[in-house]
């Protein structure tokens, strides 16, 4: 086993996993709406994409996907507020144009690492250059505002001396964005205007600043950028609404769950999310005004809740989860309960179907709604009503109590779950809660008759891991771990936090070792699979994420060669020597088999377990355990000598696992003696000094390898670490 240290226990997120998930939207993963889904807005918006570069959708009605001042993807929802600075950035060559005040040391230039860059003549900047200065210099852009609320941005680079300052007339409170290509957001928010006020930087004496993007915009917070070329500009607001829920009518019991960023003010009146009947005689709101959050529910045109609980602040995640049946009405928040109620009938959801938009969110199409100003991340509707405790954890984003791990690859870690009553992946979990105050939850997506290059995969006709090319994830991965919302991936068993996931045990190898027997491919195409692998599915779960990798077991498969399987794990064993996101690796070639490629129960027994201590030592629960690693071998006449780690304890006699070549030319092992640290071989022949010996350990398939005559450590129950070439000395 090899091991590293890393990052220790993350956050997760659980759901019941016995729940099915009825109907989703995830705005965070969408580009443009699917069949179901609208957006009404007239006129152009923008939005900022993960880099927080700046976008701009000029068609009315079109959804914006993106983020706003750093925040999480998904699809933007906002209010109509204008832009009342003349200039948002620099589309003149007239400094007057846009500024009243310290223009002596103004000027413009561009900067391809602009925030506004995708934008038209985007790379254009302002200079403030106080080098010389001996006071700060305030620079007040044209544009301002007289009454009501204010709130102001913009994005600035310290080339030289301390950071410039942001206000409004030299008024309100500063906080400090994210960073985009060295341009570091300045904000100011919920300043009451009484007198006219405009955008103000404050350029300290000695600073040298780029300017790239500024707002000033008429509201109580910041909503995403408005470009204003010489006059104001006013974006209009969105409505996000669902034109067909009819696959809501079948639910008359279930839990709907929405995640989004509340990106206005909490005094404001706004609507986070609405499903409801043409009359709204049944119906679910969810809405925020003067500081109160507030949930209607309405059966028959009974209003059995209207329910106040804690209000939302601007710049908040929310994870909102509400449960209905007959009896039952629970809504959590972020891990906390808001309620807990009994009222006597639920919702009439099938009623929900009726046109023209039964469901909103972040807004409502109806008289008299208020949008809010903020991204929806996802939406789903399970068919089971969660209790408290589940509603409780699916939502809360800092559950620092439980453990997600998620296993894909082959049917070696299928069998896991699928076999022997499940005991396997049973024991893996109590393993690791004997050691740690932790909820283990684990989701198999082992698979079978798969390989890691869609290459051989498709000569062979079975699934594969790598598309075509190494370019994306294959049909196998995209059922394991993409993005398909039917439930079948862990995107429905992670209730779609699937970046909480903490580890990931995978075993791919089955159709790629007759691949390479085949010679369809070979050991470097797999590896760069498996790699493509890796890559993958970070970019899917998070860099956070953690790799232990099974190495493949012994096997007496006719389609197998030694070469290939050699291919096979020498490939694995580079890779988790190079990548430090596989924070360890097993052997199992020691586990007694029921076929030609599957272990039995105690061979899985002996996997899980293996695993269980890759995560608990990498979490700080046990020590590191020692495995037996070769330290040295040295050969004398006829026999080769291994030398282990002193805390070794060396059993068994088999001979199976060891290979030797003298100058290239295979020489067989005859026997092999253990006496504590120690394992002697007898080979068939003798070697002098001048010859060039190398061992190699867990060589091929193994397929007359006897588990009971195993050499394993005594102490651990380990085999010896598999190696190739290895240089044995005289």
């Amino acid at each position: 086993m090899q091991l590293r240290t890393g990052l220790g226990l993350s956050p997760i997120q659980k759901i019941n996993s016995s729940a099915k998930c009825v109907h989703s939207y995830i705005f965070s993963q969408m580009d443009n709406l699917p069949d179901g889904l609208s957006n009404t807005r007239s006129g152009s918006a923008w939005y900022q994409d993960h880099q927080g570069l700046i976008h701009k959708v000029t068609e009315s009605n079109m959804a914006r996907f993106g983020t706003i001042y750093g925040s999480a993807r998904g699809a933007l929802v906002e209010i109509a507020v204008t832009a009342q600075n003349l200039y948002s950035r620099p589309s003149s060559e007239t400094i007057t144009d846009h500024i009243s005040g310290g223009t002596a040391i103004a000027s413009i230039t561009t900067d391809a690492t602009s925030p506004c860059r995708n934008l038209a003549n985007g790379q254009s900047i302002w200079v403030f250059d106080n080098t010389s200065g001996e006071i700060p210099v305030d620079i007040d852009f044209i544009g301002s505002i007289s009454s009501g609320k204010a709130s102001a941005m913009a994005y600035i680079k310290t080339l030289l001396g301390d950071g410039a300052s942001l206000s409004i007339s030299g008024n309100g409170t500063e906080d400090i964005g994210h960073n985009v290509s060295g341009y570091v957001l300045h904000r100011v928010e919920d300043r009451s205007v009484s007198t006219t006020e405009n955008l103000r930087i404050t350029v300290p004496a000695g600073t040298l600043i780029h300017v790239a993007c500024v707002n000033l915009q008429a509201y109580d917070c910041l909503t995403s950028f408005i470009d204003t070329e010489g006059s104001p500009v006013t974006r209009n607001g969105d409505d996000l609404n669902g034109t067909d829920v009819s696959w809501w009518s079948d639910v008359p019991e279930g839990t709907f769950i929405i995640d989004f960023t509340h990106m206005d003010d909490d005094g404001e009146t706004g609507h986070v999310f609405e499903v409801r009947d043409n009359a709204t005689e049944n119906r679910f709101t969810l809405w925020q005004s003067s500081g109160v959050f507030k949930t209607s529910a309405e059966s028959g045109n009974v209003a059995y809740v209207n329910e106040n609980s804690g209000a939302i602040f601007n710049k908040t995640r929310v994870r909102m989860a509400l449960s209905y049946k007959d009896g039952q009405l629970i809504q959590a928040r972020n891990g906390d309960i808001d309620f807990d109620l009994t009222p006597t009938y639920a919702p009439d959801v099938s009623t929900f179907s009726t046109a023209p938009y039964p469901l909103s969110f972040l807004s409502i199409n109806r008289s008299g709604a208020a949008p809010i100003n903020g991204i929806v991340h996802s939406f789903a509707l399970y068919d089971t009503a969660f209790d408290a405790q589940k509603l409780k954890s699916v939502t809360n984003p800092n559950t620092s109590n439980e453990l997600w791990i998620t296993m894909f690859g082959d049917s070696n870690l299928l069998r896991w779950k699928d076999y022997y009553g499940s005991r396997p992946q049973q024991r893996f979990i109590d393993r690791i809660t004997a050691h740690l105050n932790s909820d283990i939850y684990v989701i198999n997506k082992g698979d079978s008759s798969s390989a890691a290059n869609y290459t051989g995969a498709a000569a062979q006709g079975v699934d594969y891991w790598s598309n075509n090319g190494d370019a994306g994830g294959g049909t196998s991965w995209l059922q394991a771990i993409g993005p398909d919302g039917d439930g079948g991936s862990i995107v429905n068993d992670t209730y779609y936090q699937k970046r909480k996931i903490d580890y990931i045990l995978m075993n791919i190898a089955a159709g790629d070792v007759i691949s390479i027997a085949n010679s369809t491919i070979n050991k470097g195409d797999y590896k760069a699979s498996m790699q493509n692998i890796l890559d993958i599915t970070t970019e899917e779960l998070g860099v956070h994420v953690k790799f232990i990798v099974q190495y493949p077991p012994n096997a007496n498969n006719g389609a197998y060669t030694d070469s290939a399987m050699q291919d096979v794990r020498d490939a694995l064993r580079e890779l988790a020597a190079e990548d430090n996101r596989i924070i360890g690796a097993y052997e199992l070639y020691d586990a007694a088999r029921t076929d030609g490629v599957h272990p039995n129960e105690d061979g899985f027994n002996r996997a899980a377990d293996r695993a269980a201590d890759i995560i608990l030592a990498h979490l700080g629960a046990i020590p590191a355990v020692i495995t037996p690693e070769v330290i040295a071998a040295k050969h004398n006449g006829n026999t080769i000598t291994i030398t282990l780690p002193e805390s070794c304890s060396m059993t068994g006699e088999d001979t199976t696992p060891f290979y030797v070549e003298v100058d290239s030319t295979p020489i067989t092992v005859n026997t092999a003696l253990c006496a504590g640290n120690k394992v002697t071989l007898t080979l068939s022949q003798a070697m002098t000094s001048e010859q060039i010996v190398q061992l190699w350990i867990g060589y091929g398939h193994m397929s007359s390898l006897n588990p009971s005559k195993c050499i394993i450590d005594e102490n651990t129950q380990y085999p010896i670490n598999s190696l190739a070439a290895f240089n044995v000395i005289a």
